[in-house]
Formats: structure tokens, sequence, C-alpha cells
């Protein structure tokens, strides 16, 4: 019996690592799928709330964010039923598939991350399958190139949501605000996460969470807009999200 891998591997070694990493990249695709089908069928059979804590305990979907904290931040999405959304940083795509539970159908979706895992495309699409169109960005997000993408595919329409959770430099967050702000409408949600400054900043002691220097930028913009808070606890360990209302 002739066993083919070998002869493959032997004779065209590069050929043999493409389709293997090929063949690897399909099996991972089709099994978060799978799990993203399963979540979602959550909302169906348990509700939202059962939804929710699946997302928050997911490894594969995993997204740094507090129960309460996100919670609010998705009802106060859900009464603006936004059409046009836009979020900087996906990690995994937690928010991603928490923000398709929310909003109205025929939403535009647009995910700006610096790498966008080509393994979690399939799984993201269907997330956003019954509401709308999805758009997945790679690159800096207040790179020009990238902020001109996002133009040409808004076509002159307003963002009535856009969550910036991206860069978390002073440097970064205040230029993200300073290149999409100006693309949300009047009366449109801005948020931030991590808006409470971690251990380190605080007490000096080093823990895994890492807030960098985004309530520096929130302690000043909140005081030129209507905001709120969405706070766990005020003594945790950073995260913390703020929402300012666009004039």
């Amino acid at each position: 019996m002739i066993h083919v891998k070998p002869i493959l591997r032997a004779l065209f070694p590069n050929l043999y690592k493409q389709l293997y990493i090929a063949h690897k990249h399909y099996t991972q695709s089709k099994q978060i799928l799978a799990e993203a089908q399963s979540l979602k069928a959550l909302t169906l059979t348990q509700g939202f709330e059962a939804y929710l804590s699946a997302i928050l305990n997911s490894e594969t979907f995993h997204t740094a964010q507090k129960r309460e904290e996100i919670a609010q931040l998705l009802q106060r999405v859900q009464r603006l039923q936004p059409r046009i959304l836009c979020e900087i940083g996906c990690y995994r795509g937690g928010t991603l598939s928490l923000f398709s539970c929310v909003v109205a159908r025929k939403s535009r979706f647009i995910s700006i991350d610096l790498n966008h895992n080509p393994r979690y495309f399939r799984a993201y699409h269907h997330f956003w399958s019954n509401q709308g169109r999805l758009d997945l960005i790679n690159g800096n997000s207040y790179a020009s190139r990238t902020v001109e993408r996002v133009k040409h595919l808004l076509r002159g329409n307003a963002i009535d949501f856009l969550f910036i959770d991206g860069d978390h430099s002073y440097e970064g967050v205040s230029a993200d605000f300073q290149a999409y702000a100006p693309l949300v409408r009047t009366g449109g949600l801005i948020g931030f996460h991590d808006i409470l400054p971690d251990y380190r900043t605080r007490y000096g002691k080093v823990t895994s969470a890492d807030s960098g220097e985004v309530y520096k930028f929130w302690e000043e913009i909140k005081r030129r807009f209507q905001f709120e808070e969405y706070i766990q606890d005020q003594h945790q360990d950073g995260f913390g999200i703020g929402v300012i209302v666009k004039e």
C-alpha cells in the first residue's frame, strides 16, 4: 500500500507545508464557526442573558469586559437602535458578536483591527448574517489609509455608534477619537473601554490588567460632552466603559 503523504512531503516539501497549513486553517475555521452557531442559537432557546454569559465565558470569542458594564452598554446601544456601527479593536470578536444582538435589522458593522484572525471570518459573518452587512478592516485604525477606507464604506452616511477599544496609549485613543468622531452623527454615541486606571497606575502593583492611558483621555473628553459611565466597581483593576453623546 502506497502512503501518499510521506512521498508528497519528500518530493514537494513546500507544497506539502502549504497544503498542511491550509487544511489546519480550514479545520480550525470550521470548529470556530460551529461554536458561533451554537452560541447564536442560545438567543432563540434560552434568551439573551444566557447568550451574554456564554460569550463572556467563551475562550474562543473571549472579550475583556465586566458583565455589568457591557450589559449596560448593550442596553444603551439597543435604545439607540443604530444602523451603522464601527468598532476599533476586535480581539476575538466578543463585542462584535454581542452588538449583533442589539441592533436594528439591515444594520452595518465596520470592525477595525490591526490583524483580524482569518480563522474567525466565517464565524464573524455568521453572527451578523441576520442583521446586515459586516466589513472587516485590517490596519492601524488612525492611519489615513484606514480612515479613508471607512469613509468609502460609509458613502456619505454617518456612524450611529462608535466603540473605541484599540490602542490604549493616550496618543492612540486620542488619534482614534480625532479620526472617527467627525464621522459620528449628531446624537450618536461614542464609547470607550478601560476608562479606569489599573492597579499598576494607582498603586504600583503589576497585574494582568492593562488599561493603558485611556483614563487620562476620558477625564479630559467627558468634560466637553454629555456622558455616562458604566463601572461595576470603582475599586476594580482597570476596565470601566464611558459613553459620550456626539453634539
